[in-house]
């Protein structure tokens, strides 16, 4: 029906600007941490070291079928399976080291989670306020 389609096309479409933020942001780190690379050898090797996590999305789909346990196992272990080949991807492409190519990975993760917790705290600082004030 005309609701999967634009479900189909919403998260493809969602799917390719988390792609692209995650590309430039990964290439702005790399150079600040001294990389020298191009943003297209950094979108090839991402590209494919995004491919095991169509391993989880398989899995999922079979929950019905698979123990859930095992599913929960090949989506962490997809996920883990793709952050080592991104690191390696960066390394290649920028030539760093695989400690500065893990932080140029890792660093965007950083600050969204970073964002999230400002914003906890700002929001319960905010509740507690209005919560106080009755």
């Amino acid at each position: 029906s005309g609701a999967h389609i634009g479900a189909a096309f919403g998260a493809l479409l969602f799917g390719c600007v988390c792609f692209i933020l995650q590309i430039i942001f990964i290439h702005g780190i790399s150079c600040l941490l001294g990389g020298s690379g191009t943003i297209k050898a950094l979108a090839a090797g991402l590209g494919f070291s995004n491919i095991p996590l169509n391993f989880a999305t398989l899995a999922e789909s079979l929950l019905f079928i698979l123990p859930s346990i095992l599913v929960h196992f090949i989506s962490i272990a997809s996920l883990l399976w793709t952050l080592v080949l991104s690191v390696l991807a960066v390394r290649s492409a920028y030539g760093m080291s695989t400690a500065r190519s893990t932080l140029a990975v890792c660093m965007p993760m950083i600050i969204v989670v970073c964002v999230i917790i400002i914003l906890v705290i700002w929001f319960a600082f905010s509740v507690l306020t209005l919560v106080k004030g009755f």
